[in-house]
């Protein structure tokens, strides 16, 4: 059986759309990027994450006017793995986003025991 052709019009509609897609795309990729690296951040504070999301962590202010109020923050790409618990330094933004500047060392560590009774370390480290 032979494979379906689709006709010139079809292809140019197919081109049309994606590329109106892509479009958009950056369009909103290149406006959370001025967000966040322009000039409206506030000043660097210690916080603690909360909750998790993925590509966004909740942080809970630790000091300055904001202490005691949760933001949601971006990470940033060159950040370590985060987890629930870290002390980090962030910047508040404009529209209630900060974004995550550094991660402060570790006070504590969840450990769990394997099979044969050695603790493993949780997050994993990179050595």
């Amino acid at each position: 059986m032979a494979k379906r052709q689709l006709n010139r019009r079809q292809n140019w509609r197919i081109e049309k759309i994606q590329g109106e897609r892509a479009a958009r795309a950056a369009k909103r990729e290149s406006s959370a990027v001025e967000a966040l690296e322009g000039g409206d951040l506030g000043p660097e504070q210690t916080g603690l994450v909360i909750a998790h999301f993925g590509v966004q962590v909740e942080v809970e202010a630790l000091e300055g006017e904001l202490a005691g109020s949760v933001s949601r923050c971006h990470l940033r790409a060159n950040l370590p793995a985060l987890v629930t618990g870290d002390k980090v330094v962030w910047r508040a933004g404009n529209q209630g986003i900060g974004v995550i500047v550094a991660q402060l060392p570790r006070t504590t560590e969840l450990r769990r025991p394997d099979s044969r009774g050695s603790s493993s370390r949780w997050p994993p480290t990179s050595t």
